[in-house]
């Protein structure tokens, strides 16, 4: 690469390198202005205004090995953060721009950003892993619910092992807390009111409750975003922390997107029957 180059992808190219990528080894950044990450946003992406990409883009890629992709509303501002990005990461960083931005992207997008105030507010107690481990619980509960609406068939015995898929999710972040003690007396002590990615479980009961027993889709996409809101907080939560609780973000950021996958297959149980 020459001096202050970058590399272009398309939106597909984007979305399979998102999807073949470890979450810890790239940096998603939305160079937009406040009030269009706040209208909406590709999933997993960090706000930084193109503002303050110069002065701010070092702070965050301080690994090597780590890439970083810019995208914006069209692909100009994303030209310009990879030039302000060559500035100040040098030569050894891999930059690239979204072409066309978010007006081109045809996968997930968000219409909320991430509710930090989970974490950071007086909504829950404890420190931000014990708060995650609670959220956790708190999806464990939700596909325990969505499991006892629909039975035993195959979507019901889908959506019990994601369940029980949360709470190792759960034993991740107790691993990386190194609390003394048993993980099943302190998960079995956990309450919550929310599911992972934040929505109150009551909304979300309510919401289900609404369905009809062949609403098959709409139950699978209602779990898909929750699936979704996870893995954009913990992602945006992995990038502001330090260490070991950074790990542990992106290790749960990871385990949403697999989720995802596992979801998006899980669409052809539709047409399965019981």
């Amino acid at each position: 690469m020459g001096e202050k180059s970058f590399e272009k992808l398309w939106p597909e190219e984007v979305s399979s390198y998102i999807r073949s990528h470890r979450e810890k080894n790239y940096l998603l950044v939305d160079v937009r202005e406040d009030h269009e990450y706040q209208e909406e946003h590709i999933p997993g992406a960090l706000h930084l205004p193109l503002k303050d990409v110069a002065s701010r883009i070092g702070g965050l890629v301080k690994d090597k090995a780590r890439e970083v992709i810019f995208y914006c509303a069209r692909g100009v501002r994303s030209e310009a953060a990879a030039l302000m990005g060559r500035d100040a990461l040098g030569e050894s960083i891999r930059l690239f721009s979204m072409t066309g931005g978010i007006a081109a992207w045809e996968g997930q997008i968000l219409d909320n950003p991430p509710d930090l105030s989970l974490f950071f507010g007086s909504r829950m107690q404890g420190t931000p892993l014990e708060r995650a481990m609670a959220l956790e619980k708190g999806a464990e509960l939700f596909y325990g619910f969505l499991a006892s609406r629909w039975g035993k068939g195959p979507l019901g015995i889908f959506l019990a092992r994601l369940g029980t898929e949360e709470v190792a999710h759960a034993k991740i972040l107790w691993r990386f807390m190194k609390k003394e003690g048993s993980f099943e007396t302190a998960y079995g002590q956990l309450s919550t009111e929310f599911s992972e990615g934040g929505e109150s479980l009551e909304s979300l009961r309510a919401g289900i409750l609404a369905l009809s027993e062949g609403d098959c889709i709409k139950v699978l996409e209602t779990a898909m975003g929750v699936e979704l809101m996870a893995y954009d907080l913990y992602r945006n939560l992995g990038e502001t922390a330090q260490g070991e609780e950074r790990d542990a973000f992106m290790t749960l950021a990871q385990a949403e997107k697999a989720h995802m996958v596992r979801l998006g297959e899980a669409f052809a149980l539709c047409g399965a029957s019981d």
